[in-house]
């Protein structure tokens, strides 16, 4: 989903290749991750925080960049900075690559009211039934370029154990990656994906409560 213009999207990437100036001059090497707000009615896009470690879902992104195939992750230019390796690239090249958008979307399932997996979920690849709610696991893969259509999607990342307690101290239980957009605007999802979080949703507090 991108309710902005591409002028918005240019302007951001102005932004963020000045502050890696700023910082690199500084002597920081590495990763960071700027926060945005975009303000609709009056068309502004307004840097919040700036943030010098990994960005959070840089993970994802990394995935679908890796899923084109047409250009290193930027976790490789992380892990050879900070090992000083010096690589010879069409950073040009690279930076247009990166800059493509990828369809893929990920949303995670909140923690919240959820002491214990009382479900037999398994990190894999599932699909979902809409009409009949019925969630089905195809296969235990990890990676989005193993999909088979954009009905499919991915559910991992820290994905308890059946009897098992949650985490402590981290807000998400897991979460679910999709071949596709999944978002229709800001604050809304696609309606099969709604369905789909509300049952889980319902079927874990429910065990939990």
């Amino acid at each position: 989903y991108c309710s902005w213009e591409n002028d918005i999207e240019i302007k951001g990437q102005q932004i963020v290749e000045l502050v890696g100036e700023h910082l690199s001059k500084k002597g920081y090497r590495g990763l960071f991750g700027i926060t945005f707000l975009y303000e609709e009615h009056a068309k502004r896009l307004v840097a919040v925080d700036c943030i010098p470690q990994y960005p959070e879902d840089l993970h994802v992104y990394s995935l679908a960049i890796l899923s084109q195939g047409e250009v290193p992750p930027m976790d490789f230019f992380h892990i050879a900075e900070l090992l000083g390796k010096k690589e010879e690239f069409d950073f040009e090249a690279v930076n247009a690559g990166l800059k493509k958008r990828a369809s893929l979307s990920h949303i995670f399932l909140s923690r919240e009211s959820i002491e214990e997996m009382y479900l037999p979920l398994s990190p894999g690849i599932y699909s979902f039934t809409e009409s009949t709610k019925e969630l089905s696991f195809l296969r235990e893969q990890a990676f989005p370029w193993e999909f088979v259509n954009d009905k499919e999607f991915l559910m991992l990342d820290s994905m308890p154990r059946l009897g098992r307690p949650t985490i402590d101290n981290v807000p998400s239980l897991f979460k679910l990656i999709f071949p596709r957009s999944i978002g229709v605007s800001s604050h809304e999802v696609a309606k099969d994906v709604a369905v789909l979080i509300s049952t889980l949703s319902e079927s874990l507090r429910k065990k939990n409560s």
